[in-house]
């Protein structure tokens, strides 16, 4: 056989285990021949036959990768080696490989194993390589560390120039020189790491465990950025009073009302207050406390409703009697002491006596044990009857009392009471937009002082005009939304049962509304405070079962009847659900 014929070795496996999960990787390479982008159709079944012996039906991913040897142009290289990675794709998803699961690359003649200045490195250079990673899943937070597609990206930069830093989705960040400080406030002069996390899709969402919520009001997002720096020893710096960062999120079409918010942990996010920038002026506020009215929340706490009916009574487990405890002889034995001795026959008469009505109320209660079992198997028997009554009656029960509440909204003194809160509320909210709209009149002629600074940005007129711009003067998570408006009464508490209590993820997506939240968990189940009932979205949750994926991924309703309702899954389907979202890009 030619060297320049394919071979499929085993070149190393790689175990790298930790206190709950374990990764497995075997790599395999595909050779070609020389100037070859196809493989014969021996080897091809070769290659399908060595791809069936992997027993590929748990939890992986492939990686596959491209190369050649160093004859021809770099380019001709880069566009072979494109081509070998594709061929060996397309082989492997016709073999029945989840597309899902496989990811792509090529380098051309950048990275040979062997030298080029033979025939025989030329050929192990020749190579397509194969990467099979295998997962193990103990816990649910295994799981989702390996769905996790997005990682902060790292960029090393001079603090003492201005620069702009351009992440992979487009994010662009203008630092100007000398921006940074230690805790102490002094400048940094080294070099600086900048650490940028970018949120532009729901997939990203789930990876870094956000959630577009404002205390208990929903988020309609347009971006979610995460900043961070740290000197060359690795401490925290943070940014002078003077400095503004400038921002620019990418968005296919700016929307009205997208405001600036930050988080501590990308969870309940507070409201700054900055509008993006417009063109040929800067509309950016000053960015730090928040000082502006509070948008009132809606927290209408009904009146108590009263219930005619109980609720079921549990039923205990029977308890089995104790047996009574039968006397012995030996312990009514008169010891034969000097003054037992001079009361001997009185002394052993009364201890016989006494040995006696111990042993008729010892059968007395041997009768009433008997009784007593007897009562006690029945009820073993009876028990798992009045268990499945029981919950009949739970689940009669909660019918009962959700009925009873929907009922009671009906009611005079539902309606007098929310009335009377809407009023309240109307006048709360009437107030706050005129604070809001005195406070920004005020912001306005911050901004105008500020225009020549900002007009220092990096960004241009064209670049402020069609995506969102903000300065910032602290790092952290920093999101462009605004608060999804809708009427009180087409709020509710969406719940969703779930009786399981072990670890698991829950997320509610909206469909037509960029926005998804991490559900809060309740004694039953999980819960979300004022539900749009005009908007819709779906649950999708996961977890992790002796070993073993489990999914849920259903449309909620707004109703009782909504509920978890998980299935045994793969690896490569919830993967599939993710992507799913991470197609929904929030950048509109």
């Amino acid at each position: 056989m030619k060297l320049a014929n394919l071979y499929l070795s085993l070149v190393l496996i790689i175990s790298i285990f930790n206190a709950n999960a374990s990764e497995t990787t075997e790599f395999y390479d595909a050779h070609f021949e020389h100037d070859q982008d196809v493989l014969t159709k021996t080897e091809l079944l070769k290659l399908k036959e060595h791809i069936s012996t992997l027993g590929l039906t748990d939890a992986y991913e492939v990686i596959i990768t491209g190369h050649t040897d160093a004859i021809g142009s770099d380019e001709y290289n880069m566009q072979l080696s494109e081509r070998r990675t594709k061929f060996i794709l397309y082989s492997l998803l016709h073999f029945g490989l989840d597309e899902g699961v496989v990811s792509i690359d090529w380098k051309g003649e950048s990275d040979p194993i062997d030298m080029n200045n033979n025939d025989r490195g030329r050929a192990k250079n020749r190579r397509v390589e194969i990467a099979i990673k295998r997962y193990t899943f103990n816990t649910t937070e295994d799981l989702r560390s390996a769905l996790t597609q997005n990682r902060a990206q790292q960029f090393i930069i001079d603090p003492k120039t201005d620069q702009l830093i351009v992440g992979n989705a487009g994010v662009q960040v203008s630092i100007p020189a000398n921006s940074f400080v230690d805790r102490d406030g002094n400048p940094i002069t080294g070099n600086v790491t900048v650490e940028m996390k970018e949120a532009l899709t729901f997939g990203s969402f789930h990876d870094y465990g956000l959630s577009t919520t404002s205390g208990n009001q929903l988020l309609e997002t347009g971006g979610m950025i995460f900043l961070d720096a740290k000197d060359e020893n690795g401490n925290q710096l943070s940014l002078n009073e003077d400095s503004q960062l400038s921002m620019l999120l990418p968005a296919e079409s700016k929307e009205e009302g997208m405001e600036l918010f930050t988080s501590n942990d990308g969870g309940d996010w507070q409201q700054v207050g900055q509008q993006p920038a417009t063109p040929a002026w800067s509309s950016f506020a000053t960015f730090g406390r928040y000082d502006g009215p509070i948008r009132p929340s809606w927290n209408f706490m009904p009146p108590r409703m009263t219930l005619d009916r109980k609720p079921p009574k549990k039923p205990a487990p029977p308890q089995k009697p104790r047996a009574p405890h039968k006397p012995r002889p030996e312990n009514y034995e008169v010891q034969p002491t000097l003054i037992n001795k001079l009361f001997w026959k009185s002394k052993t008469q009364a201890a016989e006596e006494k040995f006696q009505r111990h042993m008729a109320d010892y059968e007395r209660k041997q009768v009433n044990y008997e009784k007593k079992m007897a009562a006690y198997t029945d009820e073993l028997t009876l028990y798992p009857e009045r268990v499945e009554a029981y919950d009949c009656q739970v689940e009669e029960y909660t019918q009962y009392k959700f009925e009873s509440y929907k009922n009671f909204k009906k009611s005079d003194k539902y309606l007098r009471a929310l009335k009377r809160y809407e009023q309240h509320y109307q006048a709360q909210m009437s107030s706050y937009e005129d604070d809001h709209e005195e406070w920004q009149c005020k912001q306005e002629y911050r901004t105008i002082e500020m225009g020549e600074k900002a007009d220092q940005s990096g960004f241009t007129n064209r670049q402020t005009m069609d995506n969102y711009v903000f300065t910032l003067n602290q790092l952290g998570w920093i999101n462009c939304d605004r608060f999804l408006s809708n009427p009180p009464n087409m709020l509710s508490q969406l719940q969703v049962a779930d009786p399981d209590t072990s670890n698991e993820v829950v997320l509610l997506v909206f469909k037509d509304v960029r926005s998804m939240i991490g559900m809060r968990r309740t004694e039953t189940g999980y819960t979300m405070q004022n539900y749009p009932l005009n908007e819709q979205a779906e649950v999708f949750a996961y977890k992790v079962i002796d070993g073993k994926p489990m999914v849920c991924h259903k449309t909620v309703s707004g109703k009782s009847s909504d509920k978890l309702e998980f299935k045994p899954s793969s690896f490569s389907e919830i993967r599939t659900i993710l992507n799913s979202f991470e197609t929904r890009s929030i950048s509109s």
